[in-house]
């Protein structure tokens, strides 16, 4: 939907969160749309798309329900494309894309950071004449229905189930994410690993008439060190690095940290505390698990957040197989793993496993679910968390509870 034919149009915006109110911001300055707001909480949904021109649904609202409306939808990525001029780099996936995301934009000169974090994809365009590139996270909400976006690089980091309590199967999840290079051409560059090729056999019937170039992201000729920092795939960071010219042989990420992702946040009376709220979905876990299993000491596993859909029945599996002290479990998922300890509220669990606490342990909070059961957000809960532990060790000594 090009701008200039939003002119005099009713358009609805449909929640008013982040990309709600950068959808609101960027309309008023750019065009002359009627604008309206929907809230969840007021009138009925369908009768407020009944009286727009055109939508623009914020990613958490599902959709699929108003498909007969569908002629009236505008994607918030299709008006960031038609109206962005500068370079862009987007980045899908099921795991890391946050981590990748932050990433590329902290080792780019002059870019920016954006979509599904920091700031609104639309709030990028009143920006642009201040850096080269736009990198930008997307979520499989957010590439839905787009219908020409085309990034100048796109990313595909990995695949695993994820969201199948909106998206029907996994078919339909992949189909949402492979929108992030569908519509690319000539020139544009998509980049991911053999390993997902080999592992994902639905990538190859979407490739089969794909415009763009493909860049395996296997080989690069910048040494990015500290890379045990992070449970990611960093030959994806070196790759789009060489595909935009940084000839940077060296870099380190040693003093970068990222808020909850496998976050080292404190270290009292011989017990390493970790958060890592963004785990989202037990992949995140299991790799949680065996990285910091690898300094051979017990490991005190606290899970939680709903499923998404996801059968999550691997890690009652998986644990019995690593130093796993004991498992603590936030909420009433997780019904497969015995001898755990349940409570509804973080604070009474984090009361509880103090008391299990000893010298030499490692306390794990990866979740591997999604926070909507008690949280706003991955945020919020890990905050939470570290509050809560911080909290308890100014009054309390790990030894009086060995």
């Amino acid at each position: 939907m090009l701008l200039k034919n939003l002119s005099q149009k009713k358009i609805g915006i449909i929640g008013f969160g982040i990309t709600g109110k950068s959808v609101e911001r960027f309309l008023r300055k750019y065009s002359e749309a009627l604008i309206s707001i929907w809230f969840s909480h007021i009138g009925d949904l369908k009768n407020f798309i009944e009286q727009q021109d055109y939508v623009v649904f914020s990613p958490g609202i599902d959709q699929r329900p108003f498909l007969k409306f569908k002629d009236k939808f505008i994607n918030e990525l299709d008006l960031f494309g038609s109206c962005f001029k500068k370079k862009s780099i987007a980045i899908t996936g099921t795991l890391g894309k946050t981590t990748i995301t932050t990433l590329i934009h902290k080792l780019i000169p002059k870019s920016v950071c954006g979509g599904n974090i920091g700031v609104g994809a639309l709030d990028l365009i009143s920006q642009q004449k201040n850096f080269d590139w736009a990198v930008l996270e997307l979520s499989s909400f957010q590439l839905e229905f787009s219908s020409i976006f085309a990034p100048d690089i796109a990313v595909l980091t990995n695949f695993y189930p994820n969201h199948l309590d909106r998206h029907k199967n996994m078919e339909e999840y992949f189909e949402a994410k492979s929108k992030i290079f569908k519509y690319q051409k000539e020139g544009q560059i998509l980049i991911l690993t053999k390993d997902l090729i080999s592992k994902c056999t639905m990538i190859q019937h979407y490739l089969k008439n794909y415009k763009g170039r493909v860049v395996f992201a296997d080989d690069s000729d910048v040494e990015i060190s500290g890379i045990d920092t992070f449970p990611i795939n960093l030959k994806i960071v070196q790759t789009v690095l060489n595909q935009i010219g940084v000839r940077k042989q060296k870099i380190s990420l040693e003093n970068v940290r990222l808020e909850h992702r496998l976050e080292k946040f404190k270290t009292i009376n011989g017990v390493d505390f970790y958060n890592d709220s963004k785990a989202t979905v037990i992949e995140s876990t299991i790799s949680a698990i065996k990285k910091i299993s690898n300094n051979n000491r017990p490991i005190i596993l606290i899970l939680g957040g709903t499923d998404k859909g996801v059968d999550r029945g691997q890690i009652s599996k998986f644990i019995k197989t690593e130093n796993i002290k004991q498992v603590f479990v936030l909420g009433d998922g997780y019904k497969e793993i015995e001898n755990c300890r349940r409570h509804c509220s973080l604070k009474d669990l984090v009361h509880d496993m103090i008391r299990f606490v000893e010298s030499g342990d490692q306390v794990l909070f990866s979740p591997g679910g999604a926070s909507f059961d008690y949280f706003k957000n991955y945020e919020e809960r890990g905050r939470l968390f570290k509050e809560l532990v911080l909290g308890l060790t100014l009054r309390y000594n790990f030894s009086s509870f060995a």
